[in-house]
């Protein structure tokens, strides 16, 4: 599905295999009710062992915005972090945050980076981010999205 999207990573990687971030039966959801605001960083607390959390957040119009995905998080946990849109697209932000140059560990604290440019196919609308933790120790993660108007 990113095959056609143009998405430039500075700092960041992004991915087209599926087979990367594939949820596992191990998995434990969480679904808040509440989306994430344009800007806002959400907190989430992931436990001991595997665990995914989704949560929406409002897509501002992608032809027109640039976006990017900051994440803060304590430990060093191996995160795969992608969206899904409200018409089935799969966006990937990274398979891993471990062994990543731009996710650097600094006094027991992660944080990584990830800008992309326009994406001229996608819609605006309530995406669906997934955070998926495939390391052992508990983490607390921050995420932040922010939708920027493109320069002109």
């Amino acid at each position: 599905m990113l095959a056609g999207i143009v998405a430039t990573s500075l700092l960041g990687a992004c991915t087209t295999d599926p087979a990367a971030i594939r949820p596992s039966a191990t998995d434990t959801p969480s679904l808040p009710a509440d989306g994430q605001p344009n800007g806002e960083p959400r907190t989430v607390q992931l436990p001991r062992g595997r665990a995914t959390v989704t949560y929406p957040v409002v897509a501002l119009d992608p032809p027109t915005h640039t976006f990017s995905v900051k994440i803060d998080a304590t430990g060093y946990p191996n995160l795969a972090v992608w969206f899904t849109t409200d018409y089935g697209a799969v966006l990937h932000v990274t398979p891993r945050t471990r062994r990543q140059a731009d996710c650097p560990q600094t006094s027991g604290e992660m944080r990584c980076l990830f800008v992309f440019a326009q994406l001229e196919a996608q819609h605006a609308g309530d995406w669906v981010i997934h955070i998926r933790k495939r390391s052992a120790g508990a983490s607390t993660v921050t995420m932040t999205v922010l939708f920027e108007p493109s320069p002109s």
